[in-house]
C-alpha cells in the first residue's frame, strides 16, 4: 500500500471516528425524547455574611480561608453557602479557589447547585470569580455548565456584583 493510501485511509478512519463521537456526544444529550438546551443566566449577588476561620502569612502574601453565604437574584433566586481559600498578595491582589453550593430556583425549577471557582482580585478590589457547575440536585439533578461573577469592589465589609453564565440542563 502506498503512502498516499495509507493517508486517505487515515483521513477516513479520522473523519469516522469523529462522526462517531459527534453521533455519541448527540444521543448522549438527549434524554426523555427531548434535546438539552444551554440557557443563559444573569443576575446579581451579594455577600450575606462570612468568618475568617484559618490565616497564614506565607512571606508578604497571606492565606486566607473565609466561609460564608451569599443571595442570588435574577435568573438564580437563593442563597449559597462558600469556603474560599485565598493568596492576598502584599500590593492587594489576590488568587485562589473555593467550593459554593447554591440552594434555590432556576426558571421555576427547585434544587441545588455545586460550584468549584476560581477566584482572582485586582490591586483596585475588583473580583471575578469563574465558576464550573458541576452538578445540581432535585428539579435541577444534572444542571451543569460555567458562570462568572464580577464586583467591582470586594471587601469584605460588602461584596456584591453581577453574574452571567451558560448552564445546560
Amino acid at each position: 500500500m502506498t503512502s498516499h493510501h495509507r493517508f486517505r485511509n487515515g483521513v477516513v478512519y479520522s473523519l469516522a471516528a469523529l462522526l462517531a463521537l459527534a453521533l455519541l456526544a448527540t444521543a448522549g444529550a438527549a434524554t426523555a425524547g427531548h434535546v438539552r438546551v444551554a440557557t443563559a443566566v444573569s443576575g446579581s449577588w451579594a455577600a450575606t455574611g462570612g468568618d475568617i476561620v484559618e490565616q497564614r502569612q506565607l512571606g508578604s502574601a497571606t492565606y486566607l480561608r473565609q466561609l460564608g453565604s451569599s443571595s442570588f437574584q435574577g435568573d438564580l433566586v437563593g442563597a449559597t453557602t462558600f469556603d474560599l481559600r485565598l493568596v492576598l498578595r502584599a500590593d492587594f491582589s489576590s488568587f485562589g479557589w473555593a467550593t459554593e453550593a447554591f440552594q434555590g430556583k432556576l426558571g421555576g425549577r427547585s434544587g441545588t447547585l455545586s460550584m468549584l471557582e476560581r477566584v482572582t482580585g485586582g490591586v483596585d478590589g475588583s473580583v471575578r470569580i469563574d465558576a464550573v457547575v458541576l452538578d445540581g440536585t432535585g428539579a435541577l439533578r444534572n444542571v451543569r455548565g460555567t458562570i462568572t461573577f464580577v464586583s467591582p469592589l470586594c471587601i469584605p465589609e460588602t461584596c456584591e456584583g453581577t453574574y452571567s453564565g451558560l448552564l445546560v440542563g
